[in-house]
């Protein structure tokens, strides 16, 4: 049989756990646990549907809702297909829009959280890498 606990809960036990302490003072730090995504990074070298990326994230044990939010709408740079899905799983289509670099982050409400680069490049590259 397999236990798991969550991070919620490990996070509770910590916490009890430090309050139960004798006179001296002790500190807990609690880490913020990471998301995996897949890819850890996206590169597009072109704009435009045919260009298009799938963009996932797992939080394993984790049925709550699932945030994507990113420094790409300025210009934009990229758009995606959804900002949110309940958890475990998060899986987006990202679009290259124009030329440019942006951040995406994956987040959850327990403080869980990864970031990713976006880089989409456009244009030509001709003999000897130069753009034409």
């Amino acid at each position: 049989m397999r236990f798991s606990i969550s991070r919620i809960s490990l996070a509770f036990a910590l916490l009890f756990l430090a309050s139960c302490s004798s006179s001296s003072t002790t500190q807990y730090n609690i880490p913020f646990f990471t998301i995996p995504l897949s890819p850890a990074s996206l590169t597009f070298f072109g704009t435009g549907a045919a260009f298009a990326q799938t963009f996932s994230a797992s939080d394993p044990g984790y049925t709550g809702i699932i945030t994507l939010t990113s420094t790409c709408s300025t210009l934009p740079v990229v758009s995606f297909s959804a900002t949110s899905a309940t958890g475990p799983n998060l899986s987006v289509t990202v679009t290259p829009l124009n030329a440019g670099n942006c951040v995406v982050t994956v987040h959850d409400n327990t403080g869980a959280q990864a970031s990713a680069n976006i880089t989409v490049t456009t244009g030509s590259v001709g003999v000897g890498g130069r753009k034409q």
